[in-house]
């Protein structure tokens, strides 16, 4: 809290004009909350975990390796058109 209090208490810049100062209720209110929201993330994540079958591990694997390819692809996509513009010149020149 007094770490919390000194950094207010510096003058950010001359277009400061809500400054109201450092109100350590506020503050603690505010903290508490932050505290409570964390607990409660990590709670519903160790929830979502405990969910997690193996079904959901073969269909989470399965889903990244498309994904995968799909952005290799993409990547690629102007080299694969030029062979392809190649290919199909070569093709027609014979």
């Amino acid at each position: 809290m007094n770490q919390l209090e000194v950094d207010a208490s510096r003058p950010a810049d001359d277009f400061d004009l809500f400054d109201e100062g450092f109100d350590r209720d506020t503050a603690r209110e505010s903290l508490e909350k932050q505290k409570a929201a964390c607990i409660l993330s990590y709670s519903q994540a160790e929830y979502f975990q405990s969910k997690v079958t193996p079904a959901v591990k073969v269909f989470r694997y399965v889903e990244r390796q498309f994904s995968a390819a799909s952005l290799f692809a993409t990547a690629q996509q102007q080299l694969f058109l030029v062979i392809l513009l190649f290919l199909a010149a070569a093709v027609t020149t014979q």
